[in-house]
């Protein structure tokens, strides 16, 4: 049996942040497949969201606001909106796109 894991976070915050970027996989990556994955490490607990669909183009910082690769003119909130709320929890908020995969790391301290 798995034991949960407490972490010190803000519920919605949280759940805004994995909603926004389980979204953006299924509404941008044109992936098949996206895993949901929760691990912990020296007094952290990492979420990660990982797809298999087609990136994010290493020449665009994604956490900077109105950028974004699908809509130019409008939009570009969500990962900028994601990466506030997970900061003020005192988290981090990454990425990496390689071999394939895109993987989004939410990192927070464990309770």
């Amino acid at each position: 049996m798995n034991k949960p894991y407490e972490i010190f976070a803000k519920r919605q915050g949280l759940e805004n942040a994995l909603t926004n970027i389980l979204l953006n996989a299924v509404e941008h990556a044109e992936c098949s497949t996206i895993e949901l994955n929760a691990t912990h490490e020296r007094g952290h607990v990492l979420i990660t969201v990982t797809d298999d669909g087609k990136g994010v183009d290493p020449a665009i910082d994604a956490f900077r606001p109105y950028v974004s690769e699908n809509k130019p003119d409008t939009g570009g909130l969500g990962l900028y909106l994601c990466k506030q709320i997970v900061e003020s929890m005192n988290g981090t908020l990454s990425y990496e796109s390689c071999a394939g995969k895109t993987v989004f790391t939410i990192k927070l301290l464990k309770a």
